[in-house]
């Protein structure tokens, strides 16, 4: 799950961002784990892709979820 989440954080920067930068730091937790995601390209509004059919978000959001996880 951990692989996928990357592999779909960096597809969506070379995708729809346009980064140059992407840091993503994977923290061990007293509950499991956390990932931080940054990038210095263009932005979106979260609350729009979550409307649209955003297929990479929402996929992530479920994988998260599937494992108890949460997303914010």
């Amino acid at each position: 799950m951990i692989y996928r989440l990357f592999q779909e954080l960096l597809n969506n920067a070379l995708k729809h961002s346009y980064a140059n930068t992407v840091e993503i730091h994977l923290l061990g937790t007293e509950e499991g784990f956390q990932i931080l995601y940054s990038d210095d390209g263009v932005g979106c509004n979260i609350d729009d892709i979550l409307l649209a059919d955003s297929m990479g978000i929402q996929g992530m959001q479920e994988r998260v979820q599937a494992f108890n996880g949460n997303s914010h």
